[in-house]
């Protein structure tokens, strides 16, 4: 899909899997599906069929440090499998006049994979990078990013992208998008509300996904305050931005700690595959909500 070939075993099997369905139910022919679970594995480019939703499994955490430069050199933001440095805040500077734009995913126009270096190179973006991986790694499940925002916003979105890097490129592999209010004091004045720095940990899972990267490949997260056309801009004053006025838009700023063992992370849910066995178990997400706040993902399946 998008700007990506997966070839010809990535044509879905759900007419010939419909047809068979009708001719059980229909005409009484014996039918039984292969399994429960149908997965698409972009990077091996094959369909993995598991008996149930992978659970409990192994998760490879990553933390996010910089220099302070993630939003300006796309080097400087790193994931490492280790806390690294003294905490402090990358900055995101949102403005509702120039948002940052989607490309690709499951909400935009066209939808699918696309190589978006472009959008990682606006100053508006934090981007983060592993190092190249030494082996495989195969992912089926919901990644997630865990991270202090400090906002004196009265409203803010999130997105996250997780992308691939081959060969200098950039792929969206799935992301997640997330709209919150800001819960304000209730002794807090109208004359200072939005004017206070307010934090919270936000909870952000990332759509369902699975894929696998190769050695000498690289797993990229991107981080933003607008998806825009594929959601609404944020005007930051607590509206609804589907009611609000271009005009009313706030520019709206936003420190992620990173770094440290508290700093902001990212969870990948990583599979093991048995020598002799094509399906195996992969770890979800942790259930969790964060007040005031709705959340939507997609990804590239």
């Amino acid at each position: 899909m998008g700007a990506a070939d997966f070839g010809p075993e990535a044509i879905s099997l759900i007419d010939q899997l419909q047809i068979d369905w009708f001719d059980h139910i229909l005409k009484g022919k014996t039918w039984q599906a292969k399994s429960p679970v149908c997965l698409f594995e972009m990077g091996r480019n094959q369909w993995r069929y598991l008996a149930a939703w992978p659970q409990d499994g192994s998760r490879q955490i990553y933390f996010l440090h910089s220099d302070g430069l993630a939003n300006i050199r796309e080097d400087n933001g790193q994931l490492s499998v280790e806390p690294t440095g003294a905490g402090h805040d990358d900055v995101i500077v949102h403005d509702p006049w120039n948002p940052a734009p989607s490309l690709g995913g499951h909400s935009a126009i066209p939808a699918g994979v696309f190589e978006r270096t472009a959008v990682d190179a606006r100053g508006d973006v934090l981007t983060y990078t592993s190092a190249p991986l030494t082996e495989e790694m195969r992912v089926v499940g919901v990644v997630e990013v865990e991270c202090a925002i400090a906002t004196s916003a009265l409203s803010y979105d999130l997105c996250a992208v997780l992308s691939r890097v081959k060969d200098g490129k950039v792929y969206n592999l799935t992301q997640g998008y997330l709209r919150t209010s800001v819960v304000q004091p209730p002794t807090q004045s109208p004359e200072t509300r939005g004017a206070a720095q307010h934090s919270s940990i936000v909870r952000l899972p990332l759509h369902p996904t699975c894929f696998s990267l190769s050695a000498d490949e690289a797993l990229r997260l991107s981080l933003s305050a607008a998806c825009f056309p594929a959601y609404p801009v944020n005007p930051g004053t607590g509206a609804q931005p589907d009611t609000a006025q271009l005009i009313e838009g706030n520019i709206i700023s936003l420190a992620i700690t990173v770094g440290g063992a508290n700093g902001a992370q990212l969870r990948v849910p990583i599979t093991i595959e048995p020598n002799n066995s094509n399906t195996h178990d992969a770890s979800t997400h942790d259930s969790s909500t964060h007040d005031s706040s709705t959340h939507d993902s997609s990804t590239n399946d």
